[in-house]
């Protein structure tokens, strides 16, 4: 696809049905670079943006640590204790360690070339909780070819919601039939009232979910 290896493709489809941002790291991650060669990643990131595909710039933020989900659910099973796991996300943030690293994100050009969705960046807590979204991401699914599709809350959106106003999480796993079989949300500073509704909303529907 114009040029385009194999690995720079899918660093594109990533970042434009997936995931909003990456890091130069979890770039490096998708491109299949060891992270001794790290530098690798960064100039084809580099050759990318003087192409007018990727866009980059440099931010601070906080890191946490992601092991597993903090919540999985599932029909039949308890809800969590919403007051509890809001405390714990205030914690995860207040004790992460900030860094500063690079971002990435696909252009309007990008997405013209392999669909998606392609933007500008969002203001900086924001981008924040889209690095945390591409950390699960990584953590959780990128190496699956087969079985339930990871697609971003943006490309859902456009792709598949048609003008609906339904809510989308951070990413939802999609069948064949792009049916919804479970919900992914990265846990941010959400009150308990924030939590409980979004479980409300899922649990109403059948629809698994995890947040992290």
């Amino acid at each position: 696809m114009s040029g385009l290896t194999a690995q720079v493709e899918r660093l594109l489809l990533t970042l434009t049905w997936k995931l909003r941002v990456l890091s130069d790291a979890q770039a490096a991650v998708l491109l299949g670079v060891p992270g001794r060669r790290r530098r690798t990643a960064v100039r084809q990131l580099q050759r990318l943006q003087q192409r007018g595909l990727v866009a980059r710039c440099r931010i601070t933020l906080m890191e946490v640590c992601l092991q597993e989900p903090l919540v999985t659910w599932k029909p039949g099973t308890d809800q969590a204790n919403w007051g509890r796991l809001a405390w714990d996300l205030e914690k995860r943030r207040a004790f992460g360690a900030p860094k500063t690293i690079t971002v990435n994100w696909a252009t309007r050009d990008a997405a013209r070339l392999v669909g998606g969705v392609g933007g500008r960046l969002r203001q900086p807590l924001q981008v924040e909780h889209d690095w945390g979204t591409a950390a699960v991401f990584l953590r959780r699914d990128h190496r699956r070819s087969a079985g339930p599709r990871w697609i971003g809350e943006d490309a859902y959106r456009r792709h598949f919601l048609h003008g609906s106003r339904a809510k989308v999480p951070d990413a939802v796993l999609l069948n064949r039939r792009n049916q919804i079989v479970r919900a992914i949300e990265y846990g941010g500073l959400y009150t308990s009232g924030h939590l409980k509704s979004f479980h409300r909303y899922w649990s109403r529907r059948k629809v698994p979910y995890e947040i992290w």
